[in-house]
């Protein structure tokens, strides 16, 4: 999903009500109050919404896909720019093995992404990304072996939001017969 095309003159605002609420997707303990919501589609449109805020005197917070929980990720009576409509891969270094992203992307977008680039070390990449991270089935795996009574998962990738903890814990119940938790900020144990 590319980011859309709008006239360069505009952001999108979604809103402009003082009660607007925002809150983290995951843990929902930060329910936040914002001035209004502006999604900029390109550089130019970020440098208008950052120059409006400062000449009205407004503060501002920056969020995307809304993962971060903790409170840290939006500021009360902010204008939140909301980031996900810069998604795009801006360079890759084969030599270096980077990559270069706006801000909004997300893990579905940069593997697509990468998926298309015609660049040899593209797949590497994604690979590299992939392999970086146990999937839970591993995980189950593992805790089988060790014999621990109880699995807390955390540091879930991709942090997709329709992605449900019965769905995070079914991969480790594959392998593993006791306590599976999914954890989150603030959780006590």
């Amino acid at each position: 999903m590319g980011p859309l095309a709008l006239p360069a003159q505009d952001a999108r605002r979604s809103d402009a009500s003082p009660a607007l609420v925002v809150n983290d997707i995951h843990s929902r303990l930060n329910p936040t109050h914002v001035r209004r919501i502006e999604r900029p589609n390109d550089v130019e449109a970020l440098v208008r919404v950052v120059r409006r805020a400062r000449e009205a005197g407004e503060s501002i917070s920056i969020g995307g896909g809304r993962h971060a929980m903790g409170g840290q990720q939006f500021g009360e009576d902010c204008v939140l720019v909301d980031t996900r409509d810069l998604a795009r891969i801006v360079a890759l270094d084969v030599e270096r093995g980077l990559v270069t992203v706006e801000a909004g992307i997300q893990w579905p977008e940069l593997l697509a992404g990468l998926d298309r680039l015609k660049d040899g070390n593209a797949p590497n990449l994604r690979d590299h990304l992939l392999k970086s991270h146990t999937t839970t089935e591993q995980l189950g795996q593992v805790a089988a072996a060790a014999g621990v009574r109880t699995v807390v998962l955390s540091h879930l990738v991709p942090a997709f939001a329709d992605i449900g903890d019965d769905a995070w814990a079914e991969g480790v119940r594959k392998h593993f017969h006791g306590e599976v938790i999914v954890g989150r900020d603030l959780m006590e144990i």
